[in-house]
């Protein structure tokens, strides 16, 4: 596992970040703090306007069971449905 700020000093939030960062599907959970009380940044409203339209967000008893205090905001990445594969005998056909 890995994890990345938004934004700190030395590796402040850009356009570029963000066009990166939407590129790279292998990242999947996003995690805001709309409190801005946390280390690591806050995304521009852009990236939050992205995260809001083409994400999943994850109500705080989905992925901790009670509400958070903290007040996180957690977005997945959707995947497009698996697409199901016939068994080989099914492909072949009876006869």
């Amino acid at each position: 596992r890995t994890a990345g700020y938004w934004g700190t000093p030395i590796t402040p939030w850009t356009a570029e970040r963000f066009a990166t960062v939407r590129a790279d599907t292998a990242l999947e959970v996003f995690v805001v703090d709309p409190s801005r009380r946390f280390y690591g940044g806050w995304p521009d409203d852009s990236t939050v306007a992205w995260l809001q339209r083409e994400m999943l967000e994850v109500s705080p008893a989905e992925w901790g069971g009670a509400a958070d205090p903290r007040g996180l905001r957690v977005f997945v990445r959707e995947h497009p449905p698996a697409v199901a594969v016939a068994p080989a005998s099914a492909e072949r056909g009876l006869r």
